[in-house]
């Protein structure tokens, strides 16, 4: 019961957070691996590690769901969320991996 209220409690932080937060929002996390890298590292890709990537991205949007997020499924999530990140990473350069993976959750949410 208390893993599923702290996975309940980490998937709203997830989906209640909005790139912009300062750093005394209730809802800010401290973002590790892939997700703290920025997008331009994503779209420059000299470091041969887009596999890696993508799949961190894959786990992120898993971990939404397994919080208890529902969202449409994709046939192609591998390459439909490189995709998308790939856009995102283009349109903000300066943002976070993170911060694409959580507008692609938004994007995927079901109502």
């Amino acid at each position: 019961m208390r893993k599923a209220l702290l996975i309940s409690t980490a998937a709203l932080s997830l989906l209640s957070w909005t790139p912009g937060h300062t750093t005394d929002s209730p809802h800010m996390i401290h973002m590790y691996g892939v997700g703290a890298l920025s997008c331009g590292t994503w779209s420059g890709d000299n470091r041969g590690l887009r596999a890696t990537d993508v799949a961190w991205v894959e786990g992120y949007i898993t971990g939404v769901q397994a919080a208890g997020a529902h969202m449409r499924k994709q046939s192609d999530a591998g390459g439909a969320f490189e995709g998308f990140i790939d856009k995102y990473c283009k349109d903000h350069p300066l943002n976070d991996i993170e911060d694409g993976a959580h507008a692609l959750a938004v994007e995927l949410a079901e109502p």
